[in-house]
């Protein structure tokens, strides 16, 4: 729901202004945004990984399945956002607005992602 209205934010927003350049400029804007929140993402998962396979004297030990389980989760999670995106996306009846809901919604996914992330590395 929060990538819908992002979404409809940055459509009323291109919308207001001259259509063509205003559509690839948010395109590649958002296309460096989602670029850095990936970048972002990655960083948290490899730090993740380190902290599941790194003993921790102060903590009792870690279920041997742990790391598996986030693995799995992580991979259904990409599943989930793609096939969110995409709904988002084709949920627009214009074409060229596509790709900037979908750019948008990945991100703000991403993003809110990174923090789940964050918090689970905080439990381990």
């Amino acid at each position: 729901m929060r990538c819908l209205l992002a979404s409809v934010f940055l459509l009323l927003c291109i919308t207001a202004g001259s259509a063509e350049n205003d559509v690839e400029q948010a395109l590649q804007e958002l296309q460096t945004a989602l670029a850095a929140s990936d970048d972002e993402l990655n960083s948290v998962w490899q730090a993740l990984r380190e902290a599941f396979n790194t003993p921790d004297v102060d903590r009792p030990p870690r279920s041997p399945d742990a790391w598996e389980t986030a693995l799995a989760a992580q991979r259904a999670w990409i599943s989930f956002r793609d096939a969110q995106c995409e709904a988002e996306a084709t949920a627009f009846n214009e074409e060229a607005m596509e790709p900037l809901v979908r750019l948008s919604c990945l991100q703000v996914m991403t993003d809110e992602r990174t923090e789940q992330l964050k918090s689970l590395m905080r439990l381990h």
